[in-house]
């Protein structure tokens, strides 16, 4: 929620939507009291953002231990079919540790929202 000049914004920070607009008079207590509504959200945010970048370490650590492995493998290779199966286990170890990466760049990001909106009203 964000208010201006007697008008009410809601919105949906994560979908990038606005949901309703009102013109009202927010009383301080309320608005207080929806700072601190969003600063739990924040801080809850917070912490699964934390216990993602945890949970992905630990998936991502075998996997970058692989492409080592594989990348050492390729070079060794000494046919064009052994590299080329090596090189396509490669892009899908590459692959997985980027979908890894990705989910945790989403969940930083609707930090950002959250804390963004936070700032917002308060």
């Amino acid at each position: 929620m964000f208010a201006k000049s007697g008008i009410v914004f809601i919105a949906d920070l994560i979908d990038s939507a606005v949901l309703t607009v009102l013109k009202a008079e927010i009383p301080a207590p309320a608005v207080s009291a929806v700072a601190a509504a969003v600063g739990r959200e924040v801080k809850r945010k917070e912490l699964a953002v934390l216990k993602a970048e945890v949970e992905a370490l630990a998936k991502r650590a075998p996997l970058e231990q692989e492409a080592a492995t594989l990348r050492l493998a390729i070079a060794k290779a000494r046919t064009a079919a052994r590299r080329n199966a090596l090189t396509a286990r490669m892009n899908a170890v590459e692959l997985q540790i980027r979908e890894i990466n990705a989910g945790i760049t989403k969940e930083k990001r609707e930090l950002t929202l959250l804390a963004q909106g936070y700032a917002a009203i308060v």
